[in-house]
């Protein structure tokens, strides 16, 4: 077992990048009708579908949130989003950018809503959209990894630029007693770990996680 400061000199840094809402939002259009209760059903539809959309946001930070400890508690250097806890930022592009090219590893967390805007970002968009996303998958696809958290891992789901890379379906709860080499959170941990074979981590990191600020350039650990 590597000691805590070997594994520390082998850790990658990595940036997770995701969407809050794992599928795409779905509108619903108001009846063209006057009848009440037509028009009341609506609401009571309309009221459901807000309630569905944030608990999968709640979900899917919470998810994400749980997936970014466990990588922290086996010493990997981590950052992403901090909108998952609702704090502010100065120019989120800028950050993403930084961010981006900064770290060893970008981890992509694959789902729907996500993928969907990667292929067809909105023109009025500027996060991930335009050259600057196109030229980092281009000159980058080696550093980018595609991990499908609690869901089947799909390529078809990709923009193209993703589908020859690194995919990764990982299940929680997160953990690495499977070491086997067809476990995808044993081969992301290797890879993360600088390790050509997989060798259990130093004893888990103690403490709670802190984040810093979105501005620092230091590592959330």
């Amino acid at each position: 077992m590597l000691t805590p400061k070997e594994m520390a000199e082998k850790m990658k840094s990595v940036f997770i990048a995701y969407s809050h809402n794992p599928e795409e939002y779905k509108y619903l259009l108001p009846p063209d009708t006057y009848d009440p209760q037509i028009l009341e059903s609506f609401e009571l539809d309309q009221q459901r579908n807000e309630q569905k959309q944030k608990e999968d946001i709640r979900q899917q930070k919470k998810l994400v949130h749980e997936f970014a400890n466990f990588l922290i508690k086996k010493h990997v250097k981590v950052s992403y989003d901090q909108q998952l806890d609702d704090t502010g930022c100065g120019n989120i592009m800028k950050w993403y950018e930084e961010q981006m090219r900064e770290s060893d590893y970008v981890i992509i967390i694959a789902t729907q809503s996500l993928c969907d805007f990667l292929k067809d970002p909105p023109k009025e968009e500027m996060l991930f959209a335009g050259e600057f996303f196109d030229n980092f998958i281009r000159y980058n696809s080696r550093k980018i990894l595609s991990v499908f958290l609690d869901r089947v891992k799909d390529s078809e789901l990709l923009p193209i630029g993703l589908i020859s890379g690194n995919l990764y379906e990982i299940l929680s709860p997160f953990s690495l007693e499977d070491q086997s080499n067809q476990s995808d959170m044993v081969r992301l941990y290797a890879l993360l770990s600088d390790q050509n074979r997989f060798e259990p981590p130093a004893p888990d990191a103690a403490g709670p996680v802190k984040l810093k600020p979105r501005g620092s350039k230091s590592y959330y650990r």
